[in-house]
């Protein structure tokens, strides 16, 4: 489950951000966006990565953030940016059994 970067419309927020990559099909990505918003994150929502939780080094981000879960974004695959990190380890794994993966 890689981070990248991919320039993807939240709410007004039109610029590029952390995504999660969830799956590649024909060249196109389905992306969840990630927000560091945090007074936006609504739990029953949103998948929390919180600075202290163990693998949070791992994902590149900077500081405590969310994972959007509705709506997810069809991205084409050279629309993904840098990668910055992974979810792994436990946080990895919460996340898919969140998702449902």
């Amino acid at each position: 489950l890689d981070i990248c970067y991919v320039r993807v419309r939240l709410g007004e927020a039109d610029y590029l951000r952390p995504g999660v990559i969830l799956a590649v099909k024909e060249n196109i990505a389905c992306v969840a966006a990630i927000s560091s918003r945090l007074e936006l994150y609504r739990r029953s929502e949103h998948f929390m990565i919180s600075s202290n939780q163990d693998d949070f080094t791992a994902t590149g981000l900077k500081t405590a953030s969310y994972v959007v879960s509705d709506p997810f974004f069809d991205v084409p695959v050279e629309g993904i940016g840098k990668k910055l990190g992974t979810l792994k380890g436990d946080l990895g794994k919460r996340f898919k059994d969140w998702m449902g993966l």
